[in-house]
This record gives structure tokens, C-alpha cells and sequence, in this order.
């Protein structure tokens, strides 16, 4: 790969292959767009590279609620012990 200088910072250059049909698809886009068909797969790269950086579990958005209810432990694997629970949970209300 080749490194030359682009913009303000480094770049590398590679060599891509395309079907056919995504090389019309890429022309049309960046014809439309008026920007070079490089800018398009620059930001076409970011925005799925930080798409994917920002994919967090449940215990990422609720970190404060795990562990926080008391209870038995096997309702999740346990569906016989589930619905009992959740019957005597309905009765008591």
C-alpha cells in the first residue's frame, strides 16, 4: 500500500474490486452527490465502523438494574417455576 500525504494527515492508498453492479451504483451516487467516488467510501466506511462501535448490550444501557431484583434464579431456564411465580405474583395483587 502506498502512503501519501492528503489534506493534513496521512492516508494509504488501496486497491478495491467491485462487482459491476455496486462499481454503476457507486458512480451514480457520487455523480449525484458531486463529491469523488473516494469521499463516498471514506464516509460509507466511518459511518459503518462507528455503527458498529456503538452497538452496547443490555448492560450497558441498565448497568443500575442488574442484579437488583430478588428472587429466584432459575426463572429464565425454569418455565414451570416461571408461571407459578407469576401466578402467585397476580393473586397477590
Amino acid at each position: 500500500m502506498e502512503r501519501r500525504l492528503y489534506y493534513l494527515w496521512r492516508v494509504t492508498t488501496i486497491s478495491l474490486r467491485l462487482p459491476d453492479h455496486l462499481a454503476r451504483d457507486l458512480e451514480q451516487e457520487a455523480g449525484q452527490r458531486h463529491i469523488p467516488k473516494s469521499r463516498l467510501l471514506r464516509e460509507a466506511l466511518l459511518e459503518n465502523l462507528r455503527g458498529r462501535k456503538k452497538t452496547v448490550s443490555c448492560y450497558d444501557l441498565a448497568p443500575h438494574l442488574a442484579g437488583c431484583v430478588a428472587g429466584s434464579r432459575d426463572l429464565s431456564c425454569n418455565k414451570d417455576r416461571l408461571k407459578r411465580v407469576m401466578r402467585a405474583r397476580l393473586r397477590a395483587h
